[in-house]
């Protein structure tokens, strides 16, 4: 492969709090749940200690997001963009203009708020599996989809 110029690089942004709410949301619901029998039971001490558990997950899951957004790269040139990963299996991923057949941006109520979204790359993929490539937590979303767009 020659020495092509990136025309647009592409990272995920990582940001604590809209993924303590985002990917954690099942896990603060959980806090709250099992305070409410504790207070009723007096039985503070199972309380924290469960809280202790569940903060320990949240963790361990926050830092595989984090490490994740980290790994992932993705950079545009004139003719083709390529999808890179090496979170625990190395991955690349070559897709040609010409096969890419819609490019969108989506932004959930909960990411507008952190000036967030998701782009959507779909492409002419025969096995209808995996056809497509989506980049999670863009920041100013609407602005890079459109510099994407104008280069493809």
């Amino acid at each position: 492969m020659k020495d092509e110029k990136v025309l647009l690089k592409i990272k995920s942004k990582f940001k604590i709090i809209y993924e303590i709410l985002n990917r954690c949301s099942a896990f603060l619901l959980l806090f709250i749940i099992l305070l409410i029998p504790s207070i009723i039971y007096k039985t503070f001490i199972v309380y924290l200690i469960a809280v202790i558990i569940i903060a320990i997950v949240m963790l361990v899951v926050l830092l595989f997001e984090r490490q994740r957004y980290k790994s992932y790269d993705y950079e545009f040139y004139e003719d083709k963009f390529i999808f890179n990963s090496n979170f625990i299996n190395v991955e690349n991923k070559y897709v040609k203009y010409e096969n890419i057949k819609e490019v969108k941006y989506v932004q959930s109520l909960l990411q507008t708020f952190f000036n967030l979204g998701d782009i959507v790359i779909n492409t002419n993929a025969e096995n209808g599996v995996n056809n497509g490539i989506v980049i999670h937590s863009v920041e100013d979303v609407k602005n890079v989809c459109d510099k994407l767009n104008s280069i493809i």
